[in-house]
């Protein structure tokens, strides 16, 4: 029998918390490489919350990414959209600073073109803090096939080779735009209405699966099949 084991989130560290945030806070976090669409995340993100009272915060590094955020500002019909102010995390983090980063943020956004497992999200939902996923791979099972928590995904090559197992023409998961524009807004409209999505069916469904315990329990299945 193959089985799949859930690796465990550590629960003293990614607990819940309810910001009081004067923006509404997106977090993105990944490496800089193609499978994780850390570009196409950032600009949908800054198209969706253009003139509103929100901040992005991008947990990633790498130089590229500054001088990128730097041309998008300094276009001048791109100032008039009033775009959101992006900070950039770019130095190693802890897991007690990463566990800040979801706490503190509204909304997390992992809009990849697909996981293994998925881990970032899952440590957002351990903080019990929205998380807008690729409807793909790993992601749904991670937010408990929550369907206002995935955006619609479809399944074709990738045209060009990356990082760990992303060969063309393998296929991966390309998240829709309309799809992940109009959920970003739904979210922020939801905070600014100051009534959050409540994560609290999600967050259960994370203490059943990813626990040091539920991990223990399926890994002794697995063995035991």
């Amino acid at each position: 029998m193959v089985g799949y084991v859930y690796p465990p989130v550590n629960q003293k560290i990614f607990k819940p918390n309810s910001p009081d945030n004067d923006k509404f806070t997106v977090l993105i976090l990944g490496k800089l490489e193609p499978r994780k669409r850390i570009y196409e995340t950032l600009i949908w993100a800054m198209v969706a919350l253009a003139g509103k009272q929100a901040r992005i915060i991008l947990k990633t590094s790498g130089n590229a990414i500054v001088e990128t955020i730097k041309k998008i500002k300094s276009r001048r019909e791109l100032q008039r959209l009033k775009l959101p102010e992006v900070a950039l995390y770019e130095q190693k983090l802890s897991d007690k600073e990463i566990a800040l980063l979801h706490q503190n943020a509204d909304l997390t956004l992992m809009l990849t073109h697909g996981e293994g497992f998925g881990y970032p999200a899952a440590q957002a939902v351990f903080c019990k803090q929205p998380v807008l996923c690729t409807d793909g791979s790993a992601l749904p099972e991670v937010v408990g096939q929550n369907p206002e928590l995935l955006v619609k995904a479809s399944l074709a090559p990738i045209l060009f080779s990356g990082y760990e197992l992303f060969y063309a023409p393998m296929k991966w998961y390309y998240p829709d735009i309309e799809d992940s524009i109009n959920k970003i807004e739904n979210f922020y409209n939801m905070w600014a209405s100051g009534k959050p999505y409540d994560m609290t069916d999600t967050y259960e469904y994370g203490l059943q699966n990813y626990t040091p315990e539920s991990s223990a329990k399926k890994m002794l299945e697995v063995l035991n099949a």
